[in-house]
């Protein structure tokens, strides 16, 4: 009788919890500003433009499953192209709720030299348990899942309002000034560079690729 009632309780406040943080609460606009997730690179290599150029079309298509879903933009002529990528469903902190990762890639060729750009970086949390899944659990990880998802609500509610977090001097901010949000936001943190750590070495290392055939 006890976990069942517990059941409807959980129940009840995963679909509240999911609907709080699937709905705008603020509307105040973020502003990327210097802080641990903007990045901006220049690098010295023994390779043309044009060389380049493809390099980096050919890391676009080897690393994407769409070429047209994450270039935003393309200027052969200026060699500017920007990408946006997203991660697939991670779950960086709890089994019950998932992050997926995004950030923006501005890639500038040159001769001999090429710049690369990280801005607007990401991340989208979303509740991942329902119903049937709850039947199964027991009373202690019911009460575990509850108060995961209660610290993601209040995160959502301490920056934009919704389940997408700019990660920014703000989000920086709030992780800092709670200890209660610490853990939560820093594996979101951790996650978040370590994927994009494996986007940017791969790019590097096929941007120095040399074709002799």
């Amino acid at each position: 009788m006890k976990k069942g009632l517990l059941f409807m309780f959980m129940l009840f406040s995963v679909t509240t919890l999911n609907a709080q943080m699937y709905s705008f609460l603020s509307q105040t606009e973020n502003k990327v500003g210097n802080d641990g997730f903007e990045y901006e690179e220049i690098v010295q290599i023994n390779q043309s433009k044009s060389v380049l150029w493809i390099n980096l079309k050919k890391w676009i298509s080897s690393n994407f499953s769409s070429y047209n879903r994450v270039v935003d933009m393309e200027d052969k002529d200026a060699g500017v192209l920007v990408v946006k990528w997203r991660s697939g469903e991670e779950k960086p902190y709890s089994q019950y709720w998932t992050a997926q990762y995004e950030a923006t890639y501005q890639i500038d060729v040159r001769d001999n030299k090429y710049r690369i750009k990280i801005y607007n970086s990401s991340v989208d949390t979303k509740q991942d348990i329902d119903g049937d899944k709850m039947k199964l659990m027991s009373t202690s990880s019911l009460k575990q899942a509850i108060k995961d998802l209660e610290i993601v609500v209040n995160i959502c509610k301490s920056l934009q309002g919704t389940p997408k977090w700019n990660l920014d001097n703000r989000y920086l901010q709030v992780m800092k000034t709670n200890p209660d949000y610490e853990p939560t936001m820093k594996a979101v943190q951790n996650g978040y560079q370590n994927f994009n750590a494996s986007v940017l070495n791969s790019l590097k290392n096929d941007m120095s690729k040399v074709d002799d055939f």
